[in-house]
């Protein structure tokens, strides 16, 4: 399939299309909506009187043990010339001899 060749009066050329844009550009005009006030929606401490809050119940969670792992991917080297292997790392760290009772002396302490 052949491609059709198009004459020098054919293209249009590059500041043609420029200020072909720009009038396009000047003609668009956006939509007036008008006045826009919007309403005062505030509840809750607003309309309080004291600014005290009283929580009722909460819960305390304690993190005793953590566990990481990365694994970075070899790959050939440059050319052929060789081979990287994988690496793999793991961490494992945890909290020991902490009684229930230690638990709780430290939330009582917040």
């Amino acid at each position: 399939m052949k491609l059709p060749v198009l004459k020098r009066s054919q293209i249009i050329s590059i500041p043609c299309l420029i200020l072909l844009f720009l009038l396009s550009a000047a003609i668009v005009e956006a939509q007036q909506l008008g006045e826009f006030s919007p309403k005062d929606n505030t509840t809750g401490l607003n309309k309080l009187k004291s600014k005290k809050i009283y929580i009722a119940n909460f819960t305390v969670n304690y993190q005793v043990f953590n566990e990481k792992e990365d694994i970075n991917k070899g790959g050939a080297l440059i050319g052929n010339k060789g081979v990287r292997g994988d690496a793999k790392a793991a961490l494992n760290v945890g909290l020991g001899n902490i009684s229930q009772n230690d638990f709780q002396q430290l939330t009582n302490d917040l």
